[in-house]
């Protein structure tokens, strides 16, 4: 399994005192995230426990709570497929870094396999696991021309997405 030890850069999450706002960004956070989970490869990468650590980099100097952005970017890596559920996170850290001076805000994500820690999955979610790595175990592998077909088709969608 890969270890991810780089900063990867993603957008600011939305924060979630505001349900009424919460459905629209979430929305938008999750597709921009799913863009970045595709350019990192992040897809399936881990089975196991994950060690994390976030620096929030805001829009400006506004109060905020540590704990609003990191919710969206757990729940927004589950939707994208970077594991199976965020219970796997079992060593969080996170900390304020400067704000951005162009005041998008962004976030820096470095995480790793934290096997060490993978006694303390419960249940419900290593049984999760387990079935996911059984498909993927048996999953047939696609004709070259079936994976070309595949190719097209993703291609259609990203081009039919960008156009909506």
């Amino acid at each position: 399994m890969p270890i991810k030890e780089n900063n990867l850069i993603f957008p600011y999450p939305p924060s979630i005192n505001n349900p009424n706002e919460e459905s629209i960004n979430y929305k938008k956070f999750y597709t921009e995230m799913g863009k970045s989970v595709q350019k990192y490869n992040l897809t399936n990468t881990f089975n196991a426990a994950v060690r994390m650590k976030v620096i929030l980099h805001a829009k400006d100097n506004t109060k905020r709570d540590v704990d609003n952005p990191v919710k969206a970017l757990l729940d927004a890596f589950t939707y994208a497929g970077v594991w199976v559920d965020d219970n796997q996170v079992r060593d969080l850290r996170i900390i304020y870094g400067k704000s951005d001076s162009k005041g998008e805000g962004y976030i820096e994500v470095s995480m790793n396999e934290a096997t060490d820690l993978s006694n303390l999955i419960c249940d419900e979610v290593k049984q999760k696991i387990k079935i996911k790595n059984q498909k993927i175990k048996n999953k047939p592998t696609p004709s070259p021309a079936a994976q070309q077909n595949q190719k097209k088709r993703k291609t259609r969608l990203v081009i039919n997405n960008n156009h909506q």
